[in-house]
């Protein structure tokens, strides 16, 4: 294992121009997966992004509780990572925090809907996912930027983070949801080794 791991706390950032990859998310079917580390939602193809003019697919979301990178020194309720590929493999995942609030999320409720009923389960969900319901406002989309590297075994290093710094907010029944099922499935802050942060306003 390299010395570029994620997550990391956010801080001491440098400001930069945004550059968002373009999403062309739409709503997909998916299955739900209890891998015993987490809640993954893998989704059919049709997703797509560009970052940095390299093409690739939104491929899963994968729902951690808490939230992994730590913002303003502290971790968030919740937080998802939306996955994307390239022909190679993982190489950018946007990072959403989810806190609790008003408003529930129904990205997440649709994933709460297919929960699998037995730990390792698998479910095919009747109903569609639209990842585009994680994202925050247009207007609210600064975020940072840094690398590192894959949160879940085998951790693989060479990923893009973009971490929203506008969290989105879930109800406090979703966020009981996963708290029934995972105490803590939050991978530990790792150092950030010399490694630059962006933040992009």
């Amino acid at each position: 294992m390299g010395q570029r791991q994620s997550p990391i706390l956010l801080q001491g950032a440098i400001s930069v121009t945004p550059q968002l990859p373009t999403l062309r998310y739409r709503p997909s079917s998916f299955e739900v997966l209890d891998d015993g580390r987490g809640v993954v939602a893998n989704l059919t193809p049709g997703n797509r992004a560009q970052y940095a003019r390299v093409p690739m697919r939104l491929s899963q979301v994968r729902v951690h509780r808490p939230g992994e990178h730590w913002l303003n020194g502290a971790p968030p309720d919740m937080s998802v990572h939306l996955i994307h590929e390239t022909e190679h493999g993982p190489a950018l995942i946007v990072a959403v925090s989810l806190m609790r609030g008003e408003q529930s999320n129904p990205a997440l409720q649709s994933i709460i809907d297919a929960l699998p009923l037995e730990p390792g389960g698998k479910v095919k969900s009747m109903g569609k996912l639209d990842a585009s319901g994680f994202m925050p406002p247009e207007d609210k989309r600064g975020h940072y930027v840094y690398d590192g590297s894959l949160t879940t075994p085998p951790c693989t290093e060479g990923i893009r983070w973009l971490v929203m710094a506008e969290p989105v907010s879930i109800s406090s029944e979703q966020w009981m949801a996963f708290a029934q099922l995972f105490d803590d499935n939050a991978r530990p802050l790792q150092p950030l080794a010399g490694r630059r942060i962006k933040r992009a306003q």
